[in-house]
């Protein structure tokens, strides 16, 4: 319970620096900007026939590979100091001891990134809210985008709604697994920075080496084999098999996968962990 204590006020060491820490607040910014310019064709459409949409419009953020890119590279700015050892943190170690600093560290880097995205789905319906219905189904918005080309009709641009996604999951579904499956590739991205910054002792290691994930899924998320070894790429609802009808993995592989990876990152800063040295750095 010690051990675990000292984590949890490692984690929130971190989150308490938020305030005055400019990144920050850039993060935020950029996800107001992102947000209000690929909404802004649905808002459009509601306007252009006066009907208003249900605030599921989270999901279809992340549809289209590039704009979901968009949406994942503001991660870099809370990850890009990766192991975090300013010039407090020797003496964190040396009361929390280097097991509990590193747990506290994973703890900031799960919850860290579950708030980022928490933050996208709040904006996505606060930015748009004069256009916005809350109701129970994907409403006639969504039903008439994904199920005709009114979409292409109306020039509206970054407007893309699965029909799969409409047919295959209910509104709170598909937010719910959308938020799940992108904090997961979330974690992923956090981690992968966080460890091989780490055992490299150099912060552009893990950088470039999540940033290549992010890549992989930008250059070939379309294609089935690669879309099984990309983790970025299993955010996406519309490549997820239903019922063993399409080559995409399962939900079932993407769980799996991501435990594996995942299990095997955390491993991985605890042993580098006990044995790296900690070298204070300067903030980015």
């Amino acid at each position: 319970m010690k051990s675990f204590n000292a984590s949890i006020n490692v984690c929130m060491q971190n989150f308490r620096k938020w305030p005055t820490n400019y990144r920050i607040w850039i993060i935020l910014l950029l996800l107001i900007v992102l947000i209000h310019s690929f909404s802004k064709g649905y808002v459009e459409f509601c306007e252009a026939t006066d009907i208003k949409m249900g605030p599921w419009l989270f999901v279809f953020l992340f549809n289209q590979t590039l704009v979901k890119i968009l949406f994942f590279l503001p991660l870099f700015l809370i990850f890009c100091d990766a192991p975090f050892v300013d010039a407090n943190q020797p003496y964190v170690i040396i009361r929390s001891k280097r097991i509990a600093w590193n747990a506290g560290q994973v703890f900031y880097i799960i919850l860290s990134t579950g708030i980022y995205f928490l933050a996208i789905l709040s904006l996505s319906v606060i930015l748009n809210l004069p256009q916005i219905e809350f109701m129970g189904g994907w409403g006639t918005v969504f039903n008439t985008l994904g199920g005709s080309d009114a979409a292409r009709a109306l020039a509206l641009k970054s407007v893309f709604v699965s029909d799969r996604t409409l047919y295959y999951f209910s509104p709170y579904q598909a937010v719910w697994f959308t938020f799940l499956l992108t904090w997961l590739s979330g974690i992923f991205l956090g981690l992968t920075t966080y460890a091989l910054n780490f055992a490299s002792n150099a912060k552009s290691v893990g950088i470039a080496f999540s940033a290549f994930f992010l890549l992989l899924d930008a250059g070939f998320g379309e294609n089935p084999d690669i879309f099984r070894v990309s983790p970025i790429s299993w955010s996406v609802l519309e490549h997820i098999d239903i019922g063993n009808l399409t080559s995409f993995p399962s939900i079932r592989y993407i769980y799996a996968g991501f435990s594996v990876v995942i299990a095997a990152l955390i491993a991985i800063t605890f042993f580098v962990s006990k044995r790296q040295s900690i070298n204070v750095s300067a903030p980015v």
